[in-house]
């Protein structure tokens, strides 16, 4: 069971109006798809969900600062490392929520690693608590390959 498969539960579940749902798909088509989409529901931990928001806060393209000024080869555009607004980030750890909240219920996970997580605040700039071994660049689970 993939987290691919339980977001695309939740937006079959969810009753949500026309434009929440528009919203809430793009965020799981643009950011947790690629991430996550892949990866088996339980193996998800709250220190990915918390470091891949504080890499969102960095630069929505999950660059990490690599390719902060530098020229994209296929585009021909330089890139500039965007943070992604703290509502967004907010908004993407209120989908993974219930989404595992409903794999919880239907037997596919064991914990709701959402509610561990922080959700960054409003105010958002940095993952609180201690540091990882990963820091923010490196977890292997949350490479992104586009």
């Amino acid at each position: 069971m993939t987290e691919s498969f339980l977001l695309d539960q939740l937006l079959g579940v969810a009753e949500l109006d026309e434009t929440s749902y528009e919203r809430t798909e793009g965020i799981i088509r643009n950011y947790l798809k690629p991430t996550f989409g892949n990866l088996k529901a339980g193996k998800l931990t709250a220190e990915m969900l918390e470091l891949f928001c504080a890499r969102l806060g960095q630069c929505q393209e999950h660059c990490q600062g690599r390719r902060n000024g530098k020229t994209d080869p296929k585009t021909k555009q330089k890139h500039l490392c965007e943070r992604l607004a703290p509502n967004t980030i907010r908004k993407i750890h209120f989908i993974l929520r219930p989404a595992l909240n409903h794999g919880l219920r239907w037997g596919y996970v064991t914990t709701n690693v959402a509610t561990l997580a922080e959700p960054p605040t409003s105010n958002w700039r940095r993952v609180s608590g201690p540091r990882s071994s990963y820091g923010l660049r490196g977890h292997p689970a949350l490479e992104v390959h586009w």
